[in-house]
């Protein structure tokens, strides 16, 4: 994972808690802004979501 603001480290952690089967992806240079106004973050975006679909209808765990 790659490093993250000190401050969001600690609720990060925490929400990777509430499953066994999670994965945290940081997209480094994005905030939540962004992934709407640029094509190479809302396609990492895009993509994390689709493995997401993925995990749930074929019942396999997240690629880690």
């Amino acid at each position: 994972m790659m490093e993250t603001v000190p401050a969001l480290r600690e609720p990060h952690d925490d929400i990777s808690t509430y499953s066994s089967n999670s994965v945290t992806r940081i997209v480094e240079g994005a905030n939540h802004g962004s992934i709407l106004g640029s094509e190479q973050y809302a396609r990492q975006v895009g993509d994390a979501i689709l493995d997401l679909i993925e995990a749930v209808e074929t019942g396999e765990p997240l690629a880690q």
